[in-house]
Parts: structure tokens; C-alpha cells; sequence
């Protein structure tokens, strides 16, 4: 975390993973651990602009929204929820490589309104219908294939190597000859993504 940000919040943050944590420690999520989930983050604003909590604070008001929460539902957010903590990964399922690169690079200041986007892999934010619709609500495109007219490739935090996730490799590797034919396409994490939906 940034040096700016105080041991309080460092311990806030903390916390939360811990709870996550303890509501999975049974491997099942049951509607009142999801409650409890969104009371706590309620009371902790201060964690709220901050990746992953905001996302992880977003997905458990998804849930609750229609005030229905199906199994469906909360199947959906348990597997988010682990793979947020790194657990349920097994010998064939790895993180894909790009995602802990561009984890570890400057995040760019991302311009959604006008831009065009295409999605890949699997994102913490949700279902990559939700992604699409989230970008065109705040006036971006998206795009099915990297051509020369897209701005942007975005790397679904939950991105792993086993297939079909694996498609990828060929997106991102198409972008970076466009990269290096001039064009002005970049590729970037799901965090920069998301952090740009809130800026427009």
C-alpha cells in the first residue's frame, strides 16, 4: 500500500480480508455472512475507494439489491471472494502472467468517455456482460478483437492460463504489435479499468 495511507486503514484493510476469510473458512456462504459482510464495509467508508474493497463492496451490494439473495447468487460471490484471497487455485489453474505484471506497474490514468475497450479474461467486477454495460453506462465502446481504432485491453484481475481464459495470451500479444507499430492501444489491469469508471 502507498506510504500515505495510515496504519488504522492498513489495519482496516486487514481486517476485511480477515472476515472474508472467516465467512469461507466452511467453504460456504450463506446469506447472513453476506449481511454481515455488507455491514461491516458500511461502517469502514473509509475502505471503500480502495481496490479490492471496492469491488468487493460493489459485488455484495449487487447481491442484495433486489433484496433476494439467490443460490446462484451467492455461489458466484464465494468463488469471487476466494479467488480474491488467492485460494482455489490448483496445479492446472495459475494466475495468468500478465495480471501480476501489470499489478506491479504504475497504474495509468484511464479515460473512459469516447475510448473503446475490449475485455478479457475474468474480472472481479463481474460477469463481463456487467463489465461491458458498466463501460458504455460511463460512454465507453467495446470491442470483440484488437484492432487499430481500440484504446484500450483489459486484463480481468481473475485472468488464470486454462482455457478458455487462455485467449488472452492472443489479445494481449496482438496489442503489443499493434504497440509496437506505433498505434497508441495499452494494455492495463482491471484496477486502472475500474478506477477510470469512477473518475468519468
Amino acid at each position: 500500500m502507498p506510504p500515505e495511507y495510515t496504519e488504522e486503514f492498513k489495519h482496516s484493510m486487514a481486517v476485511l480480508l480477515g472476515l472474508v476469510r472467516g465467512v469461507l473458512a466452511d467453504n460456504i456462504l450463506n446469506p447472513q455472512e453476506i449481511l454481515a459482510l455488507n455491514s461491516w464495509l458500511s461502517n469502514h467508508e473509509e475502505l471503500l475507494h480502495e481496490w479490492p474493497a471496492n469491488v468487493i463492496a460493489e459485488r455484495v451490494q449487487a447481491v442484495l439489491a433486489d433484496g433476494v439473495i439467490t443460490q446462484e447468487e451467492t455461489e458466484d460471490l464465494a468463488e469471487t471472494l476466494t479467488r480474491v484471497l488467492g485460494w482455489g487455485f490448483n496445479a492446472q489453474e495459475h494466475v495468468h502472467p500478465w495480471v501480476e505484471i501489470l499489478s506491479q506497474e504504475p497504474q495509468p490514468e484511464v479515460i473512459v468517455p469516447g475510448r473503446s475497450f475490449l475485455l478479457s479474461g475474468r474480472f472481479l467486477y463481474g460477469p463481463r456482460g456487467r463489465c461491458d454495460a458498466a463501460t458504455l453506462e460511463c460512454g465507453g465502446l467495446t470491442d470483440k478483437a484488437v484492432n487499430g481504432a481500440l484504446d484500450y485491453v483489459v486484463v480481468g484481475a481473475l485472468t488464470q492460463t486454462t482455457p478458455p481464459e487462455e485467449e488472452s495470451s492472443a489479445l494481449i500479444a496482438a496489442a503489443l504489435d499493434l504497440q509496437s507499430s506505433g498505434h497508441g492501444i495499452k494494455v492495463i489491469p482491471e484496477q486502472a479499468w475500474h478506477a477510470g469508471l469512477h473518475a468519468s
